[in-house]
């Protein structure tokens, strides 16, 4: 399946162009549906669930969660693009859906720069890179002299093929001139036991995930991949800081909307989600869940899946990652 994704400032221009315009007064006046393409549960919900109550209350009215998983998020994410535009359906999109599944999957039901209109991102969660305590490094230096010593050698876990766990520890890999062995579970939670259990010597697993092993000593933590430090463990480096220089990878959240939503009510919604991002309470709750809340224009946001999208392409083509059906 081949995509041909617009430059990110045609994102912003196409809001004005091919929405219709409502008038400030008149967006919201009814329940609003939030599309959150994962279960309930999850993270991608967890802080969803947050946003939309904080946003309730700020816009007068209800902003209702409407979970539809299935096939990584984009099962949820392809429904919501068939939604009406018309200011009362939105969603979550994040890197899986935005950026990953669409260079990865055969077949994606949605154009994810064509397809929608970007409102602000919301939230954003780093990587951890973290080893079993039997092997004998201490730090991210030393797993990486000990990869180039023993090439292809050592193996990491990830989520599945094609996740983003897999493409960024690929990535990881080839800016840090190592190989290792890819072995893949069904599932985050799998590949953490995994790497409790001794079976794989690397994981690159997201921080709540492993937050409580890194504080037991069961794991043993060597970077975060975000572009600062995580205040949950600020003992930890970045990537960048433990030599890799211009790694990052994370997931990030976000506020989409089908193409076509007029171009107040998008401008209406942003607002609403840079206003409740300063509210510290709610920013204690995101963080509580292992996010860091932050927001952003919808230019910036286009910008940022654009980025994201040639990043995770380049892997695709670096890896040779084929896809299956």
């Amino acid at each position: 399946m081949t995509f041909r994704f617009a430059p990110a400032l045609l994102v912003a221009a196409a809001v004005g162009t091919l929405a219709a315009v409502l008038p400030a007064h008149a967006y919201p006046t009814k329940p609003i549906t939030m599309v959150v393409p994962f279960a309930p549960g999850g993270g991608t919900d967890i802080v969803a669930r947050f946003v939309a109550e904080a946003m309730s209350r700020e816009l007068g009215q209800s902003v209702v969660i409407d979970n539809r998983g299935g096939a990584g998020g984009t099962v949820g994410i392809g429904y919501l693009s068939k939604l009406r535009p018309d200011g009362y359906s939105i969603g979550v999109g994040s890197t899986s859906t935005q950026a990953i599944g669409p260079v990865t999957l055969p077949q994606v039901p949605y154009d994810p720069v064509k397809d929608f209109v970007p409102v602000a991102l919301m939230a954003e969660t780093p990587y951890v890179i973290a080893v079993n305590p039997k092997l004998n490094v201490k730090t991210l230096q030393e797993l990486i002299d000990l990869a180039k010593a023993r090439p292809g050698k050592l193996n990491y876990g990830s989520a599945g093929t094609g996740s983003t766990t897999h493409l960024s520890s690929a990535m990881f890999a080839r800016m840090a001139g190592i190989e290792m062995e890819h072995i893949a579970y069904k599932g985050n939670a799998p590949a953490a036991n995994a790497l409790l259990g001794g079976e794989i010597e690397m994981l690159m697993g997201t921080l709540p995930s492993l937050l409580s092993q890194i504080r037991s000593g069961t794991v043993r933590a060597l970077a975060v991949t975000g572009a600062r430090r995580s205040p949950e463990v600020p003992e930890i480096p970045t990537v960048q800081e433990a030599g890799v220089k211009g790694y990052e990878a994370s997931i990030w959240y976000g506020i989409i909307a089908p193409r076509g939503t007029p171009a107040e009510a998008i401008k209406r919604l942003q607002q609403s989600v840079a206003k409740v991002m300063q509210d510290p309470e709610l920013g204690k709750r995101i963080r509580g869940a292992g996010a860091e809340p932050l927001t952003s224009t919808p230019e910036e946001f286009a910008k940022k899946i654009d980025q994201d999208i040639a990043t995770y392409r380049q892997v695709v083509k670096d890896i040779g990652f084929k896809a299956t059906n």
